[in-house]
């Protein structure tokens, strides 16, 4: 009974979709015959050239029987370059537009195996469908096909993606022909996709339906967290939502932002698709990682009509939510208000994008926060997605909200492929964002040595500063301990020594970074070893009191002053003191430190020990000679001090020094 009212649901289909498509010819019929008679004629003329220049805009409106003269051109090499593929292109668009012997053509081709895989089924769709156009060749196909006993395939026939690539086609006999003989209904593409999440965007209903009925899972998730639910409401297909939720689909599933399809619809302002979502038990007050519920998420776009109603339903309100722009929430993907070419990119499906054919206002649609189909793309590392919407005539150049760029997002992510793509295709490497971030300056956080350079080479400036922090790029990569790409920077830096605005040079932020290789490569370029930043604080003291042991190495054995004093007095073993840096007092004391130098109190590295109440290294410093005995401005000694802090484990240290050196000198009496 289900298989009957099936085959009659499609044979009803397929009729009126011809029908339709004959009455919606008519005027278009009349208006190119004219072209379409001059072509013929320039053909029996044999003039290719001027044939194919008549067919091609009229291929390109939609005309099938154009398509299909156009294609028989493009097989031949007659007036254009011959091409197979853009032959099978046309007649595939011919055949889908309704045209009777393209129909019969491209069944030919799959009985056969010419130019594509041979597929019985494919072939008997295609006979059929010109067959029912009255082409006695095709119907005579068809009895030959029946004769011969040629079926459709069992179950361990059947290939490969030939569900996905039916749906993906919206061959809804195809589909039905496939499951009826055992196609996995949930079998996946290299993304985690089933054909039911490719289907649940396009509203395509009676695929939809013919999936569901052969056990289709709702709720199976891809690669990158997205479900038929979720992407039904993004496409505000309130009829797929329907049905997904009739079939058990979860109304709570949650995309990698931890929106639910009520949220989603909230943002969306779809009053219908949320009283779906709550008839269906979807749970209220659930948030994003925003931190927003439906009923925020509806407020913050201006919805405030749905605001109420979910609150009046039972949905809350974060206290203080109020309308914003979206730029308040700049950055932020918004797959809200995704189209399926922008969910396309962002998955990297080549193919998905193609079979959209976006035009340029398409290509640059916005989704909530300004992103575009590129953006994303380019946000997720997806280098073809990313070259087929470049080769579509998408800006390289775009920015969102807060300013990013395609271009700045491979280069926060780390995507040098993407980068390099962008690159060629005119992005503007010198471009800074809201935050004052620029491209270069991403790659360095993101540590992408390949991305750095490539944007080197298109003209990215080494020491452009940030006019907020007056650091620049060389500053960056050494306070971000990436030694390769100082190397590669201080190479092309005018000024090694340029500071930012607090007076740091590049070795003093690699110095506190402990980034000893970074301080060697500045080293090498004459840099500052005892620049000192705006406090006075030379790159020595800031890495002993940092306990950064391989840059201060570094910088003593680039020959940095190991007794030069910060305006207090405080030289860097002093500062090692102080910070309880015992491994850095060692290496200073073995480099020649002072071990009894002083700063403007009068405090010695063994005061500083002692007030900072750093036992272990009061014990180091006592064993390596430090004279207990020495007064600070105030007349105290070391020992004096912890006797005042009553500090009974370091008062016993000093005890037992005393003792041992009484007993010493003791010796030589």
């Amino acid at each position: 009974m289900f298989r009957r009212r099936i085959q009659a649901k499609l044979a009803t289909l397929v009729l009126t979709g011809l029908v339709i498509g004959v009455m919606a010819s008519i005027p278009t019929q009349a208006q190119e015959s004219s072209e379409l008679e001059q072509a013929a004629t320039a053909i029996r003329m044999r003039q290719y050239q001027q044939a194919s220049e008549l067919l091609q805009p009229l291929a390109a409106q939609g005309n099938a029987e154009a398509q299909y003269q156009l294609a028989s051109l493009y097989r031949s090499g007659r007036g254009v370059k011959q091409d197979l593929q853009e032959y099978l292109r046309l007649l595939n668009a011919s055949a889908t537009g309704g045209f009777g012997r393209a129909q019969y053509q491209l069944g030919l081709a799959y009985e056969t195996g010419s130019m594509v895989e041979a597929n019985p089924v494919q072939a008997r769709y295609w006979y059929t469908a010109a067959a029912q156009q009255g082409m006695d060749e095709a119907a005579a196909k068809l009895e030959q096909l029946d004769s011969s006993g040629l079926e459709i395939p069992a179950t361990e026939d059947i290939s490969s993606g030939a569900l996905l690539s039916a749906v993906l086609q919206g061959n809804s006999a195809l589909v039905h022909q496939l499951l009826e003989s055992g196609a996995p209904v949930d079998e996946v593409d290299a993304h985690g996709r089933t054909a039911l999440l490719d289907v649940a965007s396009s509203g395509d209903m009676v695929i939809l339906h013919l999936l569901l009925d052969h056990g289709a899972n709702p709720n199976t998730q891809d690669s990158y967290g997205d479900a038929p639910l979720l992407a039904a409401v993004r496409a505000g297909q309130t009829k797929a939502v329907g049905a997904l939720l009739e079939h058990d689909a979860n109304p709570d599933i949650r995309d990698p932002s931890s929106n639910t399809p009520l949220i989603l619809a909230a943002g969306l302002n779809s009053e219908a698709m949320v009283r779906q979502l709550v008839e269906a038990k979807a749970g209220m007050n659930l948030r994003n990682e925003r931190g927003w519920t439906a009923a925020d998420t509806a407020k913050a776009r201006g919805y405030t009509t749905l605001s109420d109603w979910l609150v009046r339903h039972g949905d809350k309100l974060t206290a203080g939510t109020s309308p914003v722009a979206p730029a308040a929430v700049a950055g932020v993907a918004d797959e809200t208000q995704w189209t399926a070419l922008m969910t396309a990119a962002w998955r990297g499906d080549s193919d998905k994008i193609r079979q959209l054919r976006p035009k340029a206002a398409e290509l640059e649609r916005r989704d909530g926060v300004g992103q575009t189909a590129l953006s994303l793309a380019s946000r997720a590392g997806q280098v073809d997605a990313t070259r087929l919407l470049l080769s579509m005539g998408a800006d390289a150049n775009t920015h969102q909200d807060n300013a990013y760029t395609p271009l700045m997002w491979a280069a926060k992510n780390g995507n040098d492929g993407v980068a390099a793509l962008l690159i060629g295709a005119g992005a503007d490497v010198a471009h800074t964002g809201a935050d004052r971030q620029n491209a270069l300056s991403l790659a360095i956080v993101s540590g992408n040595l390949e991305t750095v350079d490539l944007l080197l080479k298109a003209g990215a400036s080494p020491t452009q500063a940030n006019p907020e922090t007056g650091q620049n790029a060389l500053m960056l990569a050494a306070q971000n301990a990436r030694p390769a790409m100082v190397s590669r920077l201080a190479r092309e830096a005018r000024d090694i020594n340029q500071t930012d605005s607090m007076g740091r040079n590049a070795i003093w932020l690699a110095a506190r970074s402990n980034c000893g290789d970074c301080v060697r490569a500045l080293a090498t370029r004459k840099a500052g070893l005892n620049q000192v930043d705006l406090q006075g604080v030379p790159p020595l003291v800031i890495a002993a009191s940092q306990g950064s042991l391989d840059s201060l190495l570094a910088l003593l054995s680039a020959g940095a002053d190991i007794n030069q004093k910060t305006p207090e007095g405080n030289t860097a073993l002093l500062a090692a003191a102080g910070a309880g840096q015992q491994a850095v007092a060692d290496t200073l004391l073995t480099a020649g430190a002072d071990i009894d130098q002083r700063n403007s109190l009068g405090n010695t590295a063994l005061i500083e020990a002692t007030l900072a109440d750093r036992l272990e290294l009061v014990r180091f410093l006592l064993e390596s000679g430090a004279d207990a005995d020495l007064r600070n401005r105030d007349r105290l000694t070391a020992r004096a001090i912890a006797e005042q802090n009553q500090s009974a484990e370091m008062i016993a240290e000093f005890e037992q020094h005393a003792k041992q050196k009484k007993g010493f000198f003791g010796l030589l009496d």
